[in-house]
């Protein structure tokens, strides 16, 4: 068993990457199993855009004096598309959006 905890510890980043990666493959593979759910994950024009901004590195404060609303309405907006999207976090988020199409312009 030590050998292998070495192994391992000495390739703990590959390790990382590769399920990192097999992961990226089963969310591609469940997206396209499940295109007749593709209406009921879509996002509204106000998550979109709040995503939109995370992904240009926003705080919830600054997206909502962007937007004209409350940090709460923002993080309220994020929150939801992170929820349709069955993300773990808001770069998920914001990675499945774009792999989808679903984001604005991003400079």
């Amino acid at each position: 068993m030590k050998i292998v905890r070495d192994w391992a510890d000495r390739h703990a980043g590959e390790l990382f990457l590769v399920g990192h990666v097999f992961l990226e493959h089963v969310d591609m593979m469940v997206a396209e199993g499940a295109s007749d759910m593709a209406d009921a994950c879509s996002l509204t024009e106000r998550e979109r855009e709040c995503l939109t901004w995370v992904a240009c590195g926003k705080t919830d404060s600054e997206i909502g004096i962007i937007i004209d609303r409350s940090p709460e309405t923002a993080r309220f907006h994020v929150r939801n598309a992170i929820a349709k999207l069955d993300a773990s976090s808001r770069s998920h988020a914001v990675a499945k959006a774009m792999r989808k199409g679903w984001l604005g312009q991003i400079e």
